[in-house]
């Protein structure tokens, strides 16, 4: 018996929960941006440097060399972990990434498509035991960290000035919000006075 395929109003509503999804992410991240005691070049650059660390092939590291980068450059921890975090919306995508900063590096560090024909075959077949040998992993590491350098860079100066024009944006808001209300206070408390 055949299944019966899926509507067009749930196609839609799939489509819709799969783009409610980054949404939401997106306005957490950003909420809790927002939220944070410090400069809006603290916070983007924070949130810059999460980002990068994100597209880097250090599998279980990247928060951690996130936050130290921060604190090293005196930028918000947090805001660089989020980036990281960030990150992980594009997760079904990081195995087509890895890939392709990979052959970025490969091709940046001047291997001909000979050796990189000899590669292949190894990617595809890679065990454990040969991922964490020292030799294999500078073989796929180094230019997957170099492809990485040519992705990340660029999104994270993109993700910086994003950030900053929007934090900056809100914190001035809430300044003129603030001067507002003491300067409202002020007059009422002259005019309370005899």
């Amino acid at each position: 018996m055949e299944k019966p395929s899926k509507t067009i109003s749930e196609q839609v509503t799939q489509k819709k929960s799969c783009f409610s999804f980054f949404i939401h992410h997106f306005e957490k991240s950003h909420s809790t941006l927002k939220k944070l005691p410090v400069s809006a070049h603290s916070i983007a650059l924070g949130f810059a440097i999460g980002v990068f660390y994100g597209f880097t092939p250090f599998w279980g590291f990247k928060t951690i060399l996130a936050i130290l980068s921060a604190w090293v450059i005196r930028v918000s921890k947090v805001a660089a972990a989020i980036g990281v975090a960030a990150h992980d919306v594009i997760l079904p995508f990081i195995p087509g990434l890895m890939w392709l900063e990979y052959k970025i590096g490969l091709i940046l560090l001047g291997t001909d498509t000979h050796q990189l024909k000899k590669t292949l075959p190894k990617l595809r077949h890679l065990e454990l035991r040969q991922l964490i040998s020292w030799k294999e992993l500078y073989h796929i590491g180094w230019p997957m960290f170099i492809g990485s350098l040519v992705i990340g860079l660029p999104i994270a100066v993109v993700a910086y000035c994003i950030i900053f024009k929007s934090i900056k944006k809100y914190q001035d808001i809430q300044k003129a919000k603030e001067t507002e209300k003491e300067l409202n206070n002020s007059c009422s408390s002259q005019d309370s006075k005899p």
